[in-house]
């Protein structure tokens, strides 16, 4: 299988786990979210939006956020959930590597996407083309693997990965989750965006 298909099956991957009502649940997970706390009136990329929970919560906290989603049924759902929001934040529908920011961002969100992708490489390059020179980047990513993840990442992975995209690692916690459905124990991560290494 050659790289375009392993991508359209990656594509209708997304599809399919968004379609699915079981994955369809929306929540701001704030116990470990709420670690993020960008400078007042940021601009914000999402990459791996899913519902749209970082987007609601960052854009009622007074921030400019974009979020970037490869589940067409995510962003059906999220249109419906937004359609009497008058502005609403701007979901894209596409995969983060085909994603292309028409300006810079001060932050970019990838929380809980790095196990899914196929190549985290290329992820946390477009991180890196979308963010300003000295912006921050906010990973989470479960301990565990679960059922439809490609990949565990350890903090070993971040120390390595981070560096060759041209990001500072700056930080990296364990957060503990919460006794709740849904929840898991996370890495998170905070990095900040320097000249690449390319």
């Amino acid at each position: 299988m050659d790289a375009t298909e392993d991508y359209e099956a990656y594509r209708r991957g997304l599809d399919e786990v968004g379609s699915d009502e079981r994955n369809r649940w929306y929540r701001f997970r704030g116990y470990y979210m709420d670690l993020f706390n960008p400078a007042p009136g940021s601009r914000i990329l999402d990459l791996g939006a899913y519902l749209g929970a970082n987007l609601l919560h960052y854009h009622e906290a007074g921030h400019e956020v974009v979020g970037v989603e490869g589940s067409a049924a995510c962003v059906a759902d999220y249109m419906q959930r937004t359609s009497d929001m008058d502005p609403r934040p701007l979901m894209v529908h596409g995969l983060i590597e085909e994603f292309q920011a028409l300006t810079r961002f001060d932050a970019v969100i990838c929380g809980e996407i790095l196990e899914h992708v196929l190549d985290v490489r290329a992820v946390l390059d477009k991180a890196h083309e979308c963010l300003r020179p000295g912006g921050a980047l906010f990973i989470a990513t479960p301990v565990k693997a679960a059922g439809s993840d490609i990949r565990t990442v350890s903090q070993e992975d971040l120390k390595r990965w981070l560096p060759a995209a041209g990001f500072d690692l700056q930080v990296v916690y364990h957060v503990a989750a919460p006794p709740v459905r849904g929840c898991a124990d996370q890495l998170v991560a905070g990095a900040l965006s320097v000249e690449s290494p390319l």
